[in-house]
């Protein structure tokens, strides 16, 4: 398992390389509604982003495997599922990211490449989606016995319409394809952090920019595991936190007494003197800084009823 401590993240107006915090996990909106899927929880500061080796790891284990289900230290941040038989909007949708953090999410999925002509000598990959699309390489780097290959998804009959889609796709030498219709890869899927706002807002909605329509910086919205306050509050000296039951709060000193900006008189007039002040006489009641019998108040007495 590739788990990372998060680093210090600085707020930019450009997104930031997708990894997993799960203090903040914004449920993503798309054209097509909300959907609730959230990546796996994790202590805070703890997020999913494996390494070019551990990612080629993963993806022998798999293979190894036959296949046929995610290594058990992947499960809930890798799924199984074809890159090519739906867009990356309908994936995303489909399935819940392997990591979310600051805002960014990234889709890791197993499953294999498709040869064009899979009876051929040459095998050659098709990149074409179903759903429509196609998948163009840009550059690729070869180390280790592995292939790492960066893609951009391209729409249109022409494929000149680019899109803020990116995918990487990792590929063994322990596997070629042979015998099969495509190569055993592994692929990380994500928004490019070049996106613009108007492309983010096509893909999360409003929930993808930092920004908002009046211009004014959006409140950072964070979903706390519900066992964070308590696990706060034991860390406090007893007596020091107010409970939802605890009525006496233990403290070393009473608070200075309030200013009154209307003082009243037992009648319900404003007290005055002649200076235009209020007169001490007329107050309901002295704020005595005395501690002790402060304290005393605040004891669990029953209630009275106090008559005019």
């Amino acid at each position: 398992m590739a788990l990372k401590k998060a680093r210090k993240v600085v707020a930019s107006k450009k997104p930031t390389s997708a990894a997993m915090g799960v203090a903040e996990t914004p449920d993503p909106l798309g054209r097509g509604g909300a959907h609730n899927l959230n990546p796996p929880r994790l202590p805070p500061g703890v997020y999913f982003s494996p390494t070019r080796e551990e990612s080629v790891a993963l993806l022998d284990r798999w293979i190894a495997g036959g296949g046929k289900e995610v290594p058990a230290d992947a499960r809930g941040f890798v799924s199984h599922a074809d890159i090519y038989g739906d867009s990356p909007d309908a994936l995303r949708r489909l399935h819940p990211p392997g990591s979310a953090r600051a805002g960014q999410h990234t889709w890791w999925f197993l499953c294999e490449t498709r040869f064009q002509s899979p009876g051929a000598a040459a095998k050659r990959a098709g990149r074409k989606v179903d759903t429509g699309g196609y998948w163009r390489v840009e550059r690729s780097e070869a180390e280790g016995g592995a292939v790492k290959s960066y893609f951009g998804f391209f729409l249109g009959p022409s494929r000149k319409e680019k899109t803020p889609w990116l995918t990487q796709e990792f590929t063994s030498a322990t596997d070629g394809g042979a015998g099969k219709k495509g190569v055993p890869a592994l692929y990380m899927l994500y928004v490019s952090p070049r996106a613009t706002d108007d492309e983010l807002r096509g893909i999360y909605g409003e929930d993808g920019v930092t920004v908002g329509p009046d211009g004014n910086k959006k409140p950072v919205r964070a979903a706390v595991p519900a066992g964070c306050f308590d696990a706060v509050v034991a860390l406090l000296p007893p007596g020091s936190v107010r409970g939802l039951r605890q009525e006496r709060v233990e403290v070393s000193q009473a608070p200075p007494p309030p200013q009154p900006a209307c003082l009243l008189r037992h009648d319900g007039q404003q007290g005055q003197n002649s200076t235009g002040a209020a007169s001490s006489a007329d107050l309901l009641g002295q704020y005595q800084q005395r501690p002790a019998a402060v304290l005393g108040q605040c004891q669990q007495q029953p209630a009275k009823t106090v008559k005019g």
